[in-house]
């Protein structure tokens, strides 16, 4: 199975995400991204609207809890927003896509 570098700050020092992010899936890594960071979804949800990307906080909690997964063109933007927010490299948490669970149902948020 192939890993993600990790060579953010944030990811290094938290063994827990520099793993969730190595080896994902997509949930996983988002969820121990969130954690580490220590942001409700509320305010991650708040800094994604400063950012003029409007995400429901039901969607940043099924996507951290593999219920859906973004896949809009704007969701995209906004994973990438969060990994800013989250202080985790970029495309850390899209990389681990490739990670999700073989057969899963593709959802649109």
């Amino acid at each position: 199975m192939a890993t993600n570098s990790v060579d953010s700050d944030n990811a290094g020092s938290d063994p827990t995400l520099a793993t969730a992010l190595a080896r994902g899936p997509f949930h996983v890594a988002l969820r121990a991204a969130i954690n580490a960071r220590g942001l409700g979804l509320d305010r991650l949800r708040h800094r994604l609207l400063a950012r003029d990307l409007q995400v429901s906080t039901t969607s940043l909690s099924y996507w951290q809890h593999g219920r859906t997964r973004p896949e809009h063109p704007k969701s995209i933007e906004a994973v990438a927003a969060l990994e800013e927010i989250l202080n985790v490299p970029p495309e850390a948490c899209v990389a681990c896509w490739g990670h999700d669970v073989p057969g899963a149902p593709d959802r649109f948020v």
